[in-house]
């Protein structure tokens, strides 16, 4: 038997919204209607368990109009706190997009480990802030805007923003995330 789940991170946690029964075998999460908590475990899957779940779930990452679900960003609350969890593997699909890095400049190869390494780190950068996009409908992650060689005191700053879903370009997605 192969095993999906490496680590619990919190026993209890709960989000907002209101769960329902698809009569299908499987419940919905409604995020819309937040006056409910939803109550369950929280776990951290790595690579290879997501890959599995992916594959019994039929999820596809770059494909999410095939999909059942989307991912996406998710404010968790536990006794310790809020937390946001979020999903590394398709943040890092997304820079293998041959167009998005050609638009971005990226020319460096990544691997999962050197992302989550990166996240990390980037969390305590002070010439460095990365700020994600996403929908306000759903939460639903889109893309993101990074500015880097902050310069505090002359104010002034590298920014570069990356559309993850061909799907959402040339919607002004971009454009009003910079002007909030």
């Amino acid at each position: 038997m192969k095993t999906l789940i490496n680590t619990t991170l919190q026993i209890h946690y709960c989000i907002k919204g209101t769960l329902f029964d698809t009569k299908r075998g499987y419940p919905v999460l409604h995020k819309i209607d937040k006056l409910d908590a939803v109550y369950g475990e929280l776990y951290q899957v790595d690579k290879a368990g997501l890959h599995l779940l992916d594959e019994l779930e039929g999820y596809t990452i770059c494909e999410a109009n095939d999909n059942l679900y989307e991912r996406m960003i998710q404010t968790v609350f536990t006794k310790q706190g809020e937390l946001d969890a979020f999903d590394i593997p398709m943040l890092y699909a997304n820079l293998w997009d041959h167009e998005g890095r050609r638009f971005t400049g990226t020319q460096a190869k990544f691997s999962l480990k050197g992302v989550e390494q990166f996240i990390t780190s980037a969390a305590n950068d002070q010439t460095r802030m990365d700020l994600l996009i996403c929908l306000q409908e759903n939460d639903l992650c889109i893309g993101d805007i990074a500015m880097s060689d902050i310069d505090w005191q002359n104010r002034n700053a590298s920014v570069r923003i990356a559309i993850f879903n061909k799907a959402y370009w040339g919607n002004g997605y971009g454009t009003e995330a910079m002007e909030q």
